[in-house]
Formats: C-alpha cells, structure tokens, sequence
C-alpha cells in the first residue's frame, strides 16, 4: 500500500549574531552575550552563510543591535542597561570592524536576518537584571514591559539597521530567552512588518502553544522544539546529535572556532548532520522560515484520509496568513501518477522517497 505523509520541515534558527563582544558579562550585570573569550568579526558571518548555503536554507539568525551603537544614541531607552544616561559603547563598537560585517551580511544569500533584542537585557528596580528586551521577572511572575518602551526598542532597533546600511529584508521575530505572552508582542511586531516567529512553546506554558505551531495575531509561531547544543559552546560537532525535526534551534558560538580564520573547518560537520536528517522520511529540509511556517501548518492542520489506494488530504482547517507560501511538500515511498484538486511536480527524490511539491487549487486534493 501507498504511504503518503505530509513530513516535517527542518529549519535553523540561530540566535545572538550582531555582538562583537563576545564575552558573558552576567556577573557585572552585563548581557551574557555569546559567552565566547574573543571579539565577533566578519568571519564569524561568513560561516554562517556557508552552512546555509551549502544546505540550501536561508538561516533564521536573530540579530542583537546594541553594540552597534556608533555614538551613545542608546543612552535614552529606559532599563537598557545599568547604566542609565551614562550608557557607552565606545567599548564596544569597531567601526571599521562593523564595516566588514555590514559588506558580508548584505552579500550573504543565506543569513536570514531576524529581530531579536535590542541589548538582550531589562533592567528595573534599580539595576535587577532580566535576561530579554520586553518582559521581566517580579515575583517571579513575567510581566511585559509598557508599549511605549518596546516600540521605542523596536524603533531603535530599526533605526540602527538603517544608520548601519543594512539591506536585508526584516520580517521575522525571535524573543530573547523565549520569552513571549499569547496575544502580546505579535499585534505590535505586524506593524515593524514581522511576519513570522519562532519561541519555545514549554517556555509559554499556554494550551493553545501546542502542535508545533499556531498563528497569533496572524503571524505564524513556530515551536522551538530542539535546543540540543549548550549555547556558549564552540566548534560544536554534531556527529552524535539524533535526527530530528522542527526548529533545529542554536546559537552563534556554536559555529564559531577559536581562531576565526579556522571557521570554515566546522562547515562539514553540520552539513553532514543536517543532510542526515534530510535522508530521513518524514523530514524534508526547509528553505527558510516562510517554508518551514507554511509547512508546519499544512502539517499540524491537514487531515489525511485513504480510500481505494488513494489519499484525500482536507485542507480546510490550515490558517491563513500574510506571507506563506502557496505550497507544502508530501513524500511517498511510490511515484504518484494522478491527482485532483491540485498541481503536482516531483520536488526531490532521495533514497526510496519523493518529495512532491503541492499547489492546492481547492480544498480537499486526491493524491494517487
């Protein structure tokens, strides 16, 4: 009998580019930063990109702006740091490093530029230190910071992108620490033009935050469900690392060698690793975090039925949203030969499987 599965997409998701300090500075209520003992520089970007391009994926990479700061314009935002108006980052911000960076970011196809935090960091009550940019800790409840001072965030954030000369497109979102509340954050990121997220979901500790992924304010929120590699480790090998599926979540150190000329030497471990999950049926590796989105809806919602060797997959139920592509992807362990209700063309073929790239023209398709 046929076996036809609607599999799970694989996307990176790489958190804390954008530091050039590297160094955890949590014990002087600093940001943890990368946790790394050197400073970030351009080839820390460039290995980034070579993951992603030898994988064909645009990695989600969630970018941190405050050390990008090039003349203490910071020094305004409320608990930006403990500092207050005497916030300086000459310590900080290389410019002609920056330089550097900026030329590889705005040439790299592969590096996702994604919103993350400001400084990483909220500080109240005279210097309590919280580890994200719009919630913090009180009794150990989280509460969200006013509005008025996440969009003034979000607008510095946003400004700096511009001073800098950044010419990615910026359309999806990463909370520090994973920190988000239901029906918060999303009705004011649509209006910086975020149309995609993703945050782990047993951090949120909400019933709807289930299935791998929901739409909130009509951005799709895709679970952060694998965080197999400890943060601030460097030259991380995934040689022993299971497949797995979902957000394959990460963070820069983790590609990073302590010699940066070095950095291309980890480029084969995580392609290996990456193409051996791609190899597994029921995985199909995304191409970036529009594909992921819209495979993981058509996954989580699409209900799959057999009848007479043929498949009827009901598509009703899958959530619309700005952004999403206007396919999925199915695999079978045999050619299909007809359908209905939609356009078919073989996508990848690997092993005994296809992958078949699917185009809804209606609502409930027949596969055979």
């Amino acid at each position: 009998m046929r076996n036809i599965i609607i599999p799970s997409p694989l996307q990176i998701t790489m958190d804390d580019l954008g530091w050039f300090n590297g160094t955890d500075g949590r014990q002087s209520m600093e940001p943890a930063r990368t946790g790394i003992t050197r400073r970030h520089v351009a080839e820390d970007y460039e290995v980034v990109n070579e993951i992603g391009r030898r994988l064909g994926m645009r990695i989600n990479c969630a970018f941190v702006m405050a050390e990008w700061d090039p003349d203490n314009r910071l020094k305004t935002i409320p608990a930006l740091s403990p500092h207050g108006i005497n916030w300086n980052n000459s310590l900080h911000f290389d410019k002609k490093e920056a330089a550097r960076c900026v030329d590889v970011i705005n040439s790299a196809e592969y590096i996702d530029f994604a919103v993350h935090g400001l400084h990483h960091t909220y500080y109240v009550h005279g210097g309590q230190y919280n580890n994200t940019d719009y919630y913090y800790t009180e009794n150990n409840r989280v509460i969200a910071a006013p509005e008025s001072e996440i969009r003034m965030r979000l607008d510095a954030y946003f400004d700096l992108i511009e001073y800098h000369g950044f010419k990615k497109t910026i359309n999806s979102f990463i909370p520090p620490t994973f920190t988000y509340q239901p029906n918060h954050l999303t009705k004011i990121l649509k209006d910086y033009g975020i149309l995609y997220a993703s945050t782990t979901f047993k951090n949120i500790g909400h019933e709807d935050f289930s299935g791998g992924v929901v739409v909130d304010n009509g951005i799709p929120i895709v679970d952060r469900n694998n965080n197999l590699i400890p943060w601030n480790v460097m030259e991380a090998g995934l040689d022993d690392l299971p497949t797995v599926s979902g957000i394959f979540g990460c963070h820069w150190a983790n590609v990073c060698h302590k010699d940066p000329k070095e950095n291309l030497s980890l480029v084969d471990s995580w392609v290996n690793y990456f193409e051996r999950c791609k190899n597994t049926y029921g995985i199909i590796l995304s191409r970036d975090i529009a594909f992921c989105s819209t495979q993981m809806l058509y996954k989580k919602y699409s209900k799959l039925s057999f009848d007479s060797g043929k498949c009827i997959i009901d598509t009703s139920d899958v959530p619309t949203a700005e952004g999403l592509g206007t396919s999925f992807y199915v695999s079978t362990d045999k050619p299909l030969s007809e359908w209905t209700g939609c356009d078919v063309k073989i996508y990848e073929r690997i092993g005994d499987f296809i992958n078949y790239e699917v185009t809804p023209r209606s609502t409930v398709l027949t596969l055979a």
